[in-house]
């Protein structure tokens, strides 16, 4: 919790100092109306490093506004999607690898095995990069892929071996959910138990 805090803290400060080069950069530019060409220059001119949050160029023009600088809409809001577009691309390829989980296919015990794992991967990305829209998006797909294989896993018009398989993975989601960073351990001892071993022989 201390190592978060102290994250946050240090983000807060470069939040700042970029909030203050932004402003001095308007002062020095002469205050000029900010439009798609002074927001492309900010976004070249704000110094960079991996403590330093990333400022869509509609923060800097709602900064700018409170400081009496005159905004050109239109412009912003196409410099702002501009900005935005890598970031959208870059998350979609980041869920790529779960697309499954949202895709409401019927997973089963080895599916289901590599995608946790491949969401524990992206959980402590987002937890490096401080990254708590990320986090939420995989929180609530893991949620709603859980809700899916309970609702399966009580289907009587599926298999038996089927629902088993189900309420299994819908208990491997509830506790990667509650206990993420302790999922891994318990996955392995789960498997090694012999009521797992006896409802499903088969997997590895």
């Amino acid at each position: 919790m201390e190592v978060t805090h102290l994250k946050r803290s240090r983000r807060s400060l470069a939040a700042q100092g970029a909030r203050e080069s932004i402003v001095k950069l308007w002062l020095e530019l002469g205050q000029p109306p900010v439009d798609a060409r002074f927001l492309e220059n900010v976004q070249r001119q704000l110094p960079k490093s991996s403590e330093d949050p990333a400022i869509s160029p509609a923060e800097v023009a709602r900064l700018l506004a409170d400081e009496g600088a005159e905004l050109r809409h239109p412009e912003i809001i196409e410099a702002d999607v501009r900005w935005r577009e890598p970031l959208v691309n870059s998350r979609m390829d980041k869920f790529a690898a779960v697309e499954p989980l949202s895709s409401g296919a019927r997973l089963n015990i080895e599916d289901a095995g590599v995608l946790i794992s491949e969401m524990e991967k992206l959980r402590q990305e987002f937890e490096r990069d401080d990254d708590e829209t990320g986090l939420e998006e995989l929180r609530t797909l893991a949620a709603a892929a859980r809700q899916r294989a309970e609702a399966m896993g009580k289907n009587r018009k599926l298999d038996v071996k089927v629902r088993g398989e189900q309420r299994e993975i819908a208990e491997w989601l509830k506790v990667w959910l509650q206990t993420p960073m302790l999922f891994e351990n318990w996955l392995e001892l789960r498997r090694r138990s012999e009521e797992f071993r006896q409802k499903f022989p088969d997997a590895n």
